[in-house]
């Protein structure tokens, strides 16, 4: 079956999502992102002989290849072209009863191959970027709006709504560990970038690599967190990481100079002497947690974490004017001259600040 170029659809997981639905007869369930209509199938089948299913999508040709693919179960299923997340606007759905929900978020791999569509940057086609054929296309917005609007839409959608969160209790600051491998990635695959999604990719990897400038730009993301995963298993990645409860809220890179390869190719950052000297390069304060105190706290642990590696001096390279939140990752020099650190000199936009441990 192919409609409008598409191939067959291949649910994920579906064993286990059958396995959790656990679809009986007499059900009514909802699949609120029907795509092809892979796992509205499995739940009619299970739910035989009569099971019910609604189904939503915002993508007009998903609901045209659904239907096809679901029209032996006649009556059973009901289709309807919207957002799941406008389900409450709706009377008629938001009124009923249902036995088990389905919501396989993200795009489909149809959509994404399909070059008119424009989700793609592996082929030449206009930036449409909609999931149908309502709102605006992406090439049109970027044509009409300022960078005041663009950047209110980025921190909007990125999975921050501007509101800041006070901080019931000082944080917990710890040392970055094996053990707490997925506490670092779960942060940088959510919270940690989203009012500046350009980053969310790094993974704080770069100052692992003596990259020449641009090539960290042709990394993904993948490769980033896959490549910073194995260092932290190894115990080859240092730094510290603030807790609010069970979440991470802020990370600080603190490490040994010579584990960061990227400042050997940097000569204005060049110590004289590497072997004994931390260094630290990164700050990642989630921006509803930001001032708050987070950065001086971790640049406190950082430098007790740097003393206990044998560390005799730490390094810093903060920007030497001010800049917005999420561009002053490098820490502001005012925090380091008031945690005792002294300014040995200029490097450029920078300045190189050190502390004796």
């Amino acid at each position: 079956m192919s409609v409008d170029g598409w191939s067959e659809h291949e649910p994920v997981l579906l064993s286990e999502t059958i396995s959790l639905l656990k679809p009986r007869s007499n059900g009514l369930y909802l699949d609120g992102t029907l795509g092809g209509g892979g796992h509205a199938e499995a739940i009619l089948e299970a739910s035989a002989p009569d099971g019910r299913l609604i189904g939503l999508d915002r993508d007009p040709r998903a609901i045209e290849r659904s239907r096809m693919r679901l029209a032996r179960f006649g009556d059973r299923v009901e289709l309807h072209e919207r957002n799941f997340a406008t389900l409450a606007e709706s009377a008629e759905l938001a009124a009923v009863r249902l036995a088990g929900a389905l919501l396989d978020l993200g795009l489909s791999s149809a959509q994404i191959d399909e070059k008119a569509r424009g989700f793609s940057y592996q082929q030449d086609a206009p930036l449409d970027m909609r999931m149908g054929p309502r709102g605006e296309p992406a090439r049109d917005l970027l044509a009409r709006a300022d960078i005041d609007e663009l950047t209110e839409i980025i921190r909007r959608t990125g999975g921050w709504d501007g509101e800041r969160v006070s901080l019931a209790s000082p944080p917990d600051v710890r040392r970055l560990t094996p053990d707490r491998l997925d506490d670092y990635l779960r942060y940088f695959d959510g919270p940690a970038f989203a009012d500046n999604p350009v980053w969310s990719r790094c993974y704080c990897l770069s100052y692992h690599l003596n990259a020449m400038p641009g090539d960290f730009d042709e990394r993904t993301a993948a490769q980033n967190r896959a490549e910073k995963a194995e260092l932290i298993r190894r115990g080859d990645a240092t730094g510290v990481l603030a807790y609010a409860g069970a979440d991470v809220v802020g990370w600080c890179h603190a490490a040994p100079r010579t584990t960061l390869k990227l400042l050997d190719g940097t000569p204005a950052f060049a110590s004289d002497d590497p072997e004994r000297t931390g260094a630290i390069v990164c700050y990642v304060i989630a921006p509803q947690y930001r001032g708050q105190g987070l950065a001086r706290r971790l640049l406190d642990a950082a430098c007790d974490m740097l003393r206990d590696l044998g560390m005799q001096y730490v390094d810093a390279y903060p920007p030497k004017d001010a800049a917005g939140d999420a561009r002053s990752y490098h820490g502001r020099l005012a925090m380091y001259l008031e945690a005792g650190f002294e300014q040995l000199r200029e490097a450029g936009r920078y300045v190189v600040v050190r502390k004796t441990l």
